[in-house]
């Protein structure tokens, strides 16, 4: 099944923590950014709870950097931080 399952519930608490940050971050936006209607309906999924959970951590588990930290038990917290920002029009439909 690949190295997302090795992955366990202190990386998937981080992982919806940074994103419920970005989904806030988000609500908050000006109505005039870039896609913003895309990313408001994702964000209400991530704040109501009916996003799809287990792509997002795959999707996150693909990122080489967070990968190498968790691997060798050192921080990826920032990484994490990283990512949610860069993959959130990617989980909202957006195209890049």
């Amino acid at each position: 099944m690949g190295m997302y399952w090795k992955f366990g519930k202190t990386y998937k608490g981080k992982v919806e923590h940074e994103m419920v940050k970005a989904a806030i971050a988000v609500m908050a936006e000006a109505a005039d950014t870039a896609n913003h209607a895309e990313r408001v309906i994702y964000a209400k999924s991530i704040l109501d709870g009916s996003y799809n959970r287990e792509m997002l951590y795959i999707g996150y588990a693909t990122n080489s950097t967070i990968k190498a930290n968790h691997e060798a038990d050192t921080d990826y917290t920032s990484d994490l931080a990283y990512v949610a920002t860069t993959l959130f029009n990617a989980f909202a439909g957006v195209s890049l």
